[in-house]
């Protein structure tokens, strides 16, 4: 996909980070249970991407704010890098963190990226717009939301969900694992569908639908689309 390739900085940095540690040991900190808000100072971005655990909550605004909601002695662990445009989140280095509450509250006028590498979760506060959206999960976190867009791609690579809902008159869905997309009420125009595993898609195609399954997930449709379906697999693809 696409999105692949735009994160692919994102994703080398996180790598390279990990290969640094691959003979270390990690250092674990407990929340101390004394939770607060904290401002960061960021650059410009216009994509997201959550390389731990922790919530994001997501609106479109006017000016860009992110705040860190953890436990005192958590949050200067906690990481909020621009690079290459995209606003990383993460702990840093070497340490693992069992907080007592970890929120990344972020406003900002744009968002063409979300990106989720671990378990953490993003929602969408309010309806994004904008001319295109690539959602990216490694793992098994989830991400959420209503959006009015162009064109919409939202990849999974492991077990996590997406669930999205409003209008993307392209919409491209690739699941390689068992990860889950419910796209039902997201109205689309023409849509492709790729599955690699066991995961389902949800969705709505009203134009040309193309679905291609190697495995056994399913595809379920709404909206009259045209569907042509290669299937090399035991998935099935219907109509409801």
């Amino acid at each position: 996909m696409r999105i692949r390739t735009l994160l692919f900085a994102v994703l080398a940095f996180a790598l390279s980070a990990c290969s640094a540690l691959a003979f270390g040991t990690w250092d674990t900190v407990r929340g101390n249970g004394t939770v607060r808000l904290e401002s960061r100072a960021v650059a410009s971005f216009n994509g997201i991407t959550n390389q731990g655990s922790g919530l994001v909550r997501f609106s479109q605004g006017p000016t860009r704010q992110v705040t860190v909601e953890a436990d005192t002695n958590i949050l200067p662990y906690l990481e909020t890098e621009v690079r290459n445009g995209v606003l990383v989140l993460r702990t840093r280095p070497g340490i693992s963190i069992n907080p007592t509450r970890l929120v990344f509250r972020i406003t900002a006028p744009d968002l063409h990226i979300v990106g989720i590498q671990g378990s953490g979760d993003f929602r969408m506060e309010t309806p994004l717009d904008a001319d295109r959206l690539e959602i990216e999960i490694e793992g098994s976190g989830s991400v959420g939301g209503e959006i009015d867009v162009d064109a919409v791609a939202a990849g999974i690579d492991g077990s996590g969900g997406i669930s999205l809902r409003g209008v993307a008159r392209l919409a491209e869905y690739d699941i390689n694992g068992s990860g889950d997309i419910e796209a039902g009420d997201l109205s689309s125009v023409d849509a492709r569908v790729i599955i690699r595993g066991s995961g389902d898609v949800t969705l709505e195609a009203t134009g040309t639908l193309d679905v291609e399954i190697s495995g056994s997930g399913d595809v379920r449709y709404r909206g009259g689309a045209k569907v042509t379906v290669r299937d090399s697999g035991s998935g099935t693809v219907r109509e409801y």
